[in-house]
């Protein structure tokens, strides 16, 4: 994670915080999820993969606006 930094806009740094944030999410640490998804969206605000996972982290808190927000933003950018 020190070697590939959210800064450094690799798909390698990408994918350690998304999943970083996926275990935080799973674990009930919405904070710390939001956060690391917001780490990558500073730096792309249209990653996909980023939304949709804020979009499951408002979901699991009931914030159904939010989330569904959220959603379309990232079916906006991919639809798949």
């Amino acid at each position: 994670e020190r070697l590939a930094t959210v800064e450094n806009g690799t798909w390698l740094s990408d994918e350690i915080h998304l999943l970083h944030a996926e275990v935080f999410r799973e674990k009930y640490a919405h904070d710390e999820a939001t956060q690391t998804y917001g780490m990558i969206l500073a730096r792309d605000p249209w990653h996909a993969e980023a939304l949709a996972g804020l979009a499951w982290v408002a979901l699991d808190q009931l914030q159904l606006a939010n989330a569904v927000r959220f959603s379309k933003e990232a079916l906006a950018v991919d639809p798949g």
